[in-house]
């Protein structure tokens, strides 16, 4: 499914066996897969109903630079009781591409202002892709 983004950005959603992603797409139309099942959680997942944009100034100009968007997960750990668990996807977006940066586990409403104040700061690392069965970061 694609969906209508801001600045001619757009998010590509994605689902493969049961697991939920995304991909930004630029208005270049270069595809940066964001890889949630690698760096947000290998259980079964759905994605939340809106992305949230982050904007700010870049060269004088309005553009994207962080995007949120909520995770909802099947976390089977113990796997006579499996839970559902939702974290806060953040992805940094630049010129040259756009990754997770961090992933808040949704346990109240705070989680929403610590994913916001993440997406703010563009200094933040990607996290690596050999993530095992939990975030690597959650906040």
């Amino acid at each position: 499914m694609d969906c209508p983004g801001v600045q001619g950005f757009r998010l590509l959603m994605l689902d493969d066996d049961e697991r939920s992603s995304i991909s930004v797409v630029t208005p270049e139309r270069r595809v940066f897969p964001l890889d949630y099942r690698d760096v947000v959680t290998r259980g079964f997942s759905t994605l939340g109903a809106k992305a949230e944009w982050r904007m700010a100034k870049v060269d004088g100009k309005l553009m994207p630079v962080a995007v949120i968007v909520r995770v909802h997960s099947l976390d089977q750990s113990d796997l006579e009781y499996p839970k559902r668990v939702s974290f806060l996807a953040v992805a940094k977006i630049s010129p040259d591409g756009a990754c997770v940066t961090r992933a808040v586990e949704v346990l109240g409403p705070e989680a929403y202002e610590q994913a916001r104040r993440f997406a703010n700061d563009r200094h933040l690392e990607c996290l690596r892709t050999d993530l095992k069965s939990k975030p690597q970061m959650k906040g």
